[in-house]
């Protein structure tokens, strides 16, 4: 069987492509998905073409389902960066680079040594200390030096690249954090237990030195000689002098006014980040610490690693940047969708590991390169988004509301609301902003900077609906009222229903559809007067009983697409509001709790996969034909400019081109054309095919270039 690609005039590019199965769950004994085979991929070539080009891709097979749809979505792991992947199980905690061999200290596994002579194949050379953690690695000639939990230390003489030899060990009370030598003495430090001292001049019989530091230490380095120790609890590094018999005299200390999130070392000096920024600093002669650089910084920097062409920072929205030294810029933010935890250099290449998804190579030049992927730096977590033609607004919780021009990621966010904001609602230029018992701000988003028009400081509200001169708030416990703004400096309660817990709310076509924790979906109608007049009661079958409290609701073309937690998708038939009634229902992976709408797909967010692409164009029979792979989505999506806005449990804003659902689909003689028209947005994407309940994941199938 084979997979081949045509185009209309470019050229191939040959890769392994990656697949992957999902099976989807139907429910209330509605009509079953088609579970014929799709055609085993053997092989196929990655498609290179100029953006806003039309082109087809050709499968070669047998039994070919009438019903196979295509969608391409947008590699949003840049995974044109990762050369090569060895997955090991494991949390990784340190890694050290030795002779084109990787040393991988693990949470519960023990430690690997990886084979890295080849770049692009990794492979496992051996494992020692299995089942145990090994949380600090050191090398010192050719003896590596590993730090656990209960194993203490443990001394391995290097014999070749596949072979480590058990020199000794010594027990230790405390886990290990952080290993460094100087001069014959190897420094432990223990986290709260402080730092004790070895002398390992001969490696045999490691010796207890003298020197012992009772407070807190998070991590050290030896610079020129000198120890230099930080403590996140006394927001302080210090210097010591070492004698020759592993003395330690403090020589310099400095208390920095926010505590270290992250630091790190080079032979230049040492590095902190912290909630201010990130600073710099030497060690000269006499041992006194010399600042270099402080260069404040929009987000939290979770971790940082010193590599030969600067310092990379790992943020906590799962971005990496390159900051250079010499510039002291950094590179645009590189999205991951995963943590990195640890991080070696070497040439042209990066060693990274994550949690559990074992080791990956890294171009490291494509930290640099153009991606499909793109971040608004937010320093929060975003609790929801909203756009108009020149901004993005965010509403940050208690840290208010802000808002930033599209045309610059980059620039800092202007404030808009100092009170604690929840979420936005707009009708033409007016946006509201709710801010729980602090009432609602409203704004006039004409002008290029928002101006306040007034406050309604006596109506709460977590969540609005608007239409025409009606807006819907939604109470949590305390339910739901309907407020006639037609004097926008006047506004009257019209109507109070304290005993409906609204989760999520959206009008269309005039009704408004609430979806409540107890009482289903509820339909109402809104008269002139403001009353609020129940058309619908539409309740959950068993053993459903009751909406999921993370939940979103979207209505389109008579049909309500509820997102419902682990229940998945659900869809609703309300083109006549009087007699709705349930008519399909999808389960899908992890908790649903967003939902947008894209001509005829569906687009789920959950709490662990990222986003299910769902075909929708029956809606009695949805079917899953994508996915895309994203961490701690937020729960309000955001369409606009042809992009999709994402916003982040851990702060951020991704932005990502739109999944590309196929123009056509031929199938004859064995094979099935495929054909799409032309991708505006550059970068990498992969192909989704599907038929009923199956579906095949080709990475990187077409790459559009400028």
């Amino acid at each position: 069987m084979k997979f081949k690609v045509s185009y209309s005039s470019l050229r191939m590019i040959p890769f392994l492509g990656g697949c992957a199965l999902i099976f989807a769950l139907w429910y209330f004994g509605f009509a079953q998905s088609d579970t014929s085979s799709l055609p085993l991929i053997v092989s196929n070539s990655q498609v290179l073409i100029a953006h806003k080009d039309s082109f087809s891709m050709t499968i070669e097979g047998s039994k070919f389902p009438t019903n196979i749809q295509a969608v391409l979505t947008p590699n949003v792991d840049n995974k044109q960066a990762v050369i090569a992947t060895l997955p090991l199980a494991g949390y990784f905690n340190d890694s050290v680079l030795h002779n084109d061999v990787l040393y991988l200290a693990t949470n519960d596994r023990g430690l690997y040594a990886i084979d890295v002579s080849n770049p692009q194949r990794p492979r496992l050379l051996g494992e020692y200390l299995t089942d145990q953690a090994v949380t600090a690695l050191l090398i010192v000639d050719d003896v590596l030096i590993a730090g656990g939990g209960k194993t203490g230390l443990t001394f391995f003489k290097i014999i070749d690249a596949d072979h480590l030899e058990t020199l000794s060990s010594f027990k230790l009370s405390h886990p290990v954090v952080k290993l460094c030598y100087s001069h014959g003495f190897l420094f432990v430090a223990m986290g709260q237990q402080g730092l004790v001292c070895f002398d390992i001049r001969n490696v045999y019989h490691p010796l207890m030195a003298p020197s012992v530091l009772g407070y807190f230490i998070s991590d050290i380095g030896i610079i020129d000689d000198y120890l230099v120790v930080f403590s996140k609890r006394q927001r302080s590094v210090i210097t010591y002098s070492i004698d020759s018999a592993g003395h330690l005299a403090e020589i310099d200390r400095v208390v920095r006014t926010e505590s270290a999130i992250s630091s790190s070392f080079s032979h230049e000096g040492f590095y902190t980040a912290s909630r201010a920024g990130l600073a710099g600093f030497r060690v000269n002669n006499n041992g006194h610490i010399e600042p270099i650089f402080e260069k404040p910084l929009i987000n939290t920097v979770e971790k940082l690693f010193s590599g030969k062409s600067g310092l990379y920072l790992f943020k906590n929205f799962s971005a990496i940047s390159c900051f250079n030294l010499n510039s002291f810029e950094g590179t645009s933010n590189y999205f991951l969708s995963d943590k990195i935890t640890t991080l070696e250099e070497a040439g042209d290449y990066l060693f990274v590991t994550g949690r559990n998804k074992g080791l990956r190579v890294f171009n490291r030049h494509s930290l640099t390169s153009a991606q499909v992927a793109k971040l608004y730096e937010i320093p929060y977590p975003v609790n929801d988004l909203f756009l108009d033609k020149r901004n993005v607004y965010v509403a940050l919780g208690t840290q208010g509301a802000y808002y930033i021009e599209k045309s610059d990621p980059k620039q800092k966010l202007r404030s808009l609301s100092v009170s604690p904001s929840t979420s936005f609602a707009s009708s033409g230029n007016l946006l509201f902003v709710t801010q729980g018992s602090d009432g609602i701000e409203i704004f006039d988003t004409s002008a290029p900077d928002p101006v306040e028009l007034t406050r309604w400081p006596h109506i709460t509200a977590s969540h609005l609906a608007v239409w025409q001169h009606f807006a819907i708030s939604s109470r949590g416990i305390y339910g739901i009222e309907c407020i006639d703004f037609n004097n926008l400096s006047e506004p009257v309660v019209t109507a109070r229903l304290p005993d409906l817990h609204a989760l999520a709310m959206v009008f269309d076509r005039g009704f408004l559809f609430v979806a409540t924790k107890e009482n289903g979906l509820l339909i109402f109608s809104v008269s002139e007067q403001g009353e609020l007049n129940l058309k619908s009661h539409l309740t959950l079958p068993f053993p459903m009983s009751q909406f999921a409290m993370a939940i979103d609701v979207q209505v389109k073309n008579g049909f309500a697409y509820i997102a419902n937690g682990r229940s998945g998708l659900m869809i609703a038939d309300v083109r006549d509001p009087v007699n709705s009634k349930i008519v399909s229902s999808l389960g899908l992976s992890g908790g649903s709790k967003g939902i947008l709408l894209q001509d005829s797909l569906a687009l789920i967010l959950n709490d662990t996969d990222g986003i299910d692409l769902v075909n929708i164009e029956d809606a009695h029979k949805p079917f899953v034909v994508g996915k895309m792979e994203l961490p701690s989505l937020a729960r309000y999506p955001v369409l606009g400019d042809g992009l999709l806005y994402l916003p982040r449990t851990k702060g951020s804003i991704l932005t990502l081109p739109l999944p590309h659902v196929s123009d056509h689909i031929k199938i004859y003689s064995g094979k099935a054309v495929i054909g799409f028209s032309g991708i505006s947005n550059v970068g990498h994407y992969d192909l989704n095919i599907s038929a009923g309940s199956h579906l095949i994941v080709v990475k990187d199938a077409v790459v559009v270039k400028n």
